[in-house]
């Protein structure tokens, strides 16, 4: 999760690097059909085009039942998240990215993350 100025290749990218050296290459790759994970004609965006070098493949949320499910996690966040930001008087997009990777991520996962058996499914990036 990272806030941007706009939802871009760049930023998308910049944030995807940061995953990957955080946690490794995952499997697959959960999105939308955003212009900046999907092209028309069957062309690759640069997202798209990045995750296929790196053999992870692309869900789509085809369904309104699975869109359901990732809108339904943004609103929680858009409210949660929100009301942190005002009580840490947070008004800046590095503050706000400080204040997701230094508290915000880690108590939200606390809280509500659940992994019991589930297996890592992240490839190494050093390979």
């Amino acid at each position: 999760m990272r806030f941007a100025t706009s939802e871009n290749g760049q930023e998308v990218l910049a944030m995807l690097k940061t995953y990957v050296q955080r946690f490794g290459i995952p499997r697959e790759f959960y999105v939308d059909f955003g212009s900046v994970y999907y092209a028309k004609k069957h062309r690759l965006t640069d997202v798209a085009r990045a995750l296929s070098r790196l053999g992870v493949g692309i869900i789509y949320a085809r369904s309104p039942q699975a869109k359901g499910r990732v809108e339904r996690s943004n609103r929680t966040h858009q409210d949660r998240l929100i009301k942190a930001l005002r009580r840490q008087l947070i008004s800046t997009i590095d503050e706000a990215n400080q204040y997701l990777d230094t508290t915000y991520l880690a108590e939200h996962n606390t809280r509500f993350a659940r992994q019991d058996h589930l297996p890592d499914v992240h490839r190494s990036a050093a390979d």
